[in-house]
């Protein structure tokens, strides 16, 4: 009946509108009401263009129904206004064909006033997980803030100013929410420094002081919300941050389960917004943690070691935070004003005391006997939380000096953490695999060509990684690990190179590998394109071995991307198929690329003529030209290539040029870099708005005119 309302005659449709909303007011009782305004909530979520009519009636019977009705109806009535919000925020962020007609704009001033007195309308056994209109309320207000953004402040900062401290705790509860849920449309820095700090302040207090279990939990969630966004963050730092963090820290250890895993959460934000002011260079003088850098972690260690933090994830959020917080100090990420410091904490907190005793704690939980499946779960949550924590803190070492100089066994601390993780590869547990690959990673990073030392027993296990193509992450972390082996180790991958070369060129030949791309965007078959390239450039000469498989998957790449485009040719924009087809892009250009460069890198070291091997047809008219025509073709169909995958194809453009100007191919090679379909490309990045990928189009337009 719903689909057919809106798309009658507009007689039909009044009469069926005027039947519905009758029924929210008239209905024989409270579950005729409920699914009335349910099929209103629809109507707005499926015929919002059609709502301009009747969105009067809409918020007098919402409001009255928000008032006076019972539970379930008034849940109902606010929901029909969060899904009008969805419909305004879709129409203004999504690219939305809809006219965003600001239905909740001009309700904001009658309906959020509303909504805040039913927030103060909790159960007296209220807990953070009920389901009653005052929690919907709460929901709706922040949907509200989403779309309306700063305006929300008028209506509610001088409700929340006047109740936050009120004797009744329904009141206090529901300015402490209300606050939170605005805090996602917030942006105006300007104006939040007026009242973010003071908020975030009564809510230290009350975590702290209050007697109200639900005030104590809401207050936590709001902190969170604090520090969640960046424009608020700003204005809590100075010289009240650390003593803030404090409060949070003498709080953690101690609170209820929600409590607690809600301030490790901050924590996380905070780390995060500590991270983001480096990447946006806006990094205040000072590392913001470094006076409570210490506490933070140990805190964060001490609560996931509590008894009850299996309960409400509490520590799984404290290993997620401390692993940022331990981030948020890396030498290397941080702004270089921070440097000093971070490098400080690295020598005096990080590598005496924190890697030693992570080393420990996951020695011993491998060497804990294994009764039942429940040892078996605790052990498995366990190692990984302790090699992801290692991964952190190997990442922040500044040199390999740490990890290589021997005891007096003259056994590294490389050596120990390698032995460690060789044995969690034994558990055949994936998710566990994947964290102490990551941590593996780490360590040949760090190491570089003295990682070879290990190469032995690592590449079976690398091996089996690859081969892990049910488990989509690990697959990627491994073969990630493989471009990783190639740029760090160069040539000295050689010997163990054919293991992985057939267990790389399996994963892509697998049928099961990227089946089903609706629903996986975490790709692979792109990464093993990408990671040959990173294996041909670096192995060099070595690579002649492995040219023609190389060249023969490149080719199959080449021939999805083909297949992809006459699919969205035919079919239209399929978002699933456009995203599979640039990253698939990406990948064969990187692949070509790759193999291009390490030839070139041949000819230059022992193998003259090396470079040639790029003329012949499966490298070139059939490969890397063939895959910039399916490039220029795509932008041609006006299909959505991103500027990523058309830079990686005015690249290689360019790069041919470059490496065959001169030779004896170039005037051949010069034609077909000439041909319509090339210049279509090398225009089109031109009037790209990417600067980057404009003067790339510049400088590969005069690599093809110079060649001949």
């Amino acid at each position: 009946m719903l689909i057919f309302v809106l798309k009658q005659v507009d007689n039909e449709r009044n009469y069926l509108m005027t039947v519905i909303c009758e029924a929210c007011t008239q209905g024989a009782n409270d579950e005729v009401k409920e699914n009335a305004f349910e099929c209103l909530g629809r109507i707005a979520e499926l015929y919002y263009v059609n709502l301009p009519s009747y969105m009067q009636t809409i918020l007098e019977l919402s409001l009255n129904a928000i008032k006076t009705q019972s539970d379930g109806v008034a849940r109902q009535a606010i929901n029909v206004w969060v899904q009008v919000c969805d419909a305004e925020y879709e129409a203004e962020n999504d690219n939305d064909e809809r006219t965003c007609q600001k239905f909740v704009k001009g309700a904001a001033r009658y309906l959020v006033p509303v909504l805040l007195q039913t927030m103060a309308m909790q159960e007296d056994d209220q807990d953070p997980d009920s389901f009653n209109k005052s929690t919907e309320a709460a929901w709706c207000l922040a949907s509200i803030a989403t779309v309306i953004e700063n305006e929300i402040i008028e209506f509610v900062v001088p409700w929340v100013k006047e109740y936050i401290q009120s004797t009744d705790w329904h009141l206090k509860e529901a300015a402490v929410m209300a606050y939170g849920c605005i805090m996602d449309g917030l942006t105006d820095q300007a104006q939040m420094e007026t009242h973010a700090p003071a908020v975030l302040d009564f809510c230290l207090a009350y975590i702290k002081d209050d007697t109200n279990d639900l005030v104590k939990n809401s207050s936590a969630w709001t902190i969170t919300k604090v520090c969640e966004s960046g424009d608020a963050f700003a204005t809590i730092l100075g010289p009240q941050f650390a003593a803030r963090m404090q409060r949070i820290l003498e709080v953690m250890h101690t609170a209820e389960p929600p409590t607690s895993a809600q301030l490790a959460i901050a924590m996380r934000h905070v780390a995060d917004n500590t991270l983001r002011m480096c990447d946006e260079d806006i990094a205040p003088a000072e590392f913001p943690l470094a006076p409570v850098f210490q506490v933070v972690v140990e805190c964060l260690y001490a609560t996931a070691d509590r008894t009850d933090a299996d309960e409400n994830a509490l520590r799984h959020e404290c290993y997620e935070a401390m692993n940022r917080v331990l981030e948020s100090a890396n030498p290397e990420k941080v702004d270089q004003k921070w440097a000093a410091t971070c490098n400080q904490i690295v020598a005096q907190f990080i590598i005496p005391t924190l890697l030693p005793r992570f080393g420990e704690r996951l020695n011993n939980e491998l060497g804990k006997p294994v009764v039942n499946a429940d040892d078996n779960n605790s052990r498995t949550e366990w190692v990984g939380y302790f090699c992801g924590a290692i991964q952190m803190c190997i990442s922040a070492l500044g040199d390999k000096t740490m990890l290589t100089t021997p005891d007096a066994n003259q056994q590294t601390v490389a050596d120990k953490f390698m032995i460690l993780f060789l044995q969690v590869f034994q558990f055949q547990n994936t998710t566990v695999a994947a964290e102490a690959l990551l941590a593996v990673n780490q360590i040949l990073n760090k190491l570089g060509p003295d990682f070879d030392r290990y190469m032995a027993a690592f590449v079976p296990v690398l091996v089996g990684c690859l081969g892990a193509v049910q488990d989509v992450p690990l697959c990627r972390t491994a073969i990630t690990t493989v471009s990783d082996l190639a740029c760090q180790m160069k040539d000295k991958v050689l010997p163990h190179s054919d293991a992985v070369v057939q267990a790389l060129l399996g994963v892509f030949a697998n049928p099961a590998v990227d089946a089903d791309i609706a629903q996986v965007h975490d790709y692979i078959k792109p990464e093993v394109c990408s990671a040959i390239g990173d294996l041909a450039r670096e192995i060099g000469k070595g690579m002649e071995k492995y040219l023609a498989v190389f060249l023969q998957a490149l080719q199959a790449a080449t021939q999805i991307t083909f297949t992809l485009r006459e699919e969205l040719g035919q079919s239209g924009g399929d978002e699933d198929k456009m995203e599979y087809l640039n990253a698939m892009i990406v990948g064969v250009l990187d692949g070509y690329t790759g193999i291009l460069y390490g030839l070139k890198d041949a000819e230059s070291n022992s193998a003259p003529g090396a470079l040639d091997a790029f003329a012949q047809p499966d490298a070139l008219q059939n490969g890397s030209l063939k895959m910039i025509q399916e490039v220029a073709l795509a932008a041609k169909d006006k299909l959505s290539v991103g500027d990523d995958a058309l830079s990686k194809a005015v690249g290689v453009v360019g790069d041919i040029a470059q490496n065959f100007k001169g030779r004896a191919q170039a005037a051949q090679i010069k034609q077909w870099l000439q041909l319509d379909h090339v210049k279509f490309l090398l225009e089109t990045g031109k009037q790209s708005e990417d600067d980057d990928l404009q003067t790339l189009s510049s400088w590969a337009t005069k690599g093809v005119e110079s060649m001949a």
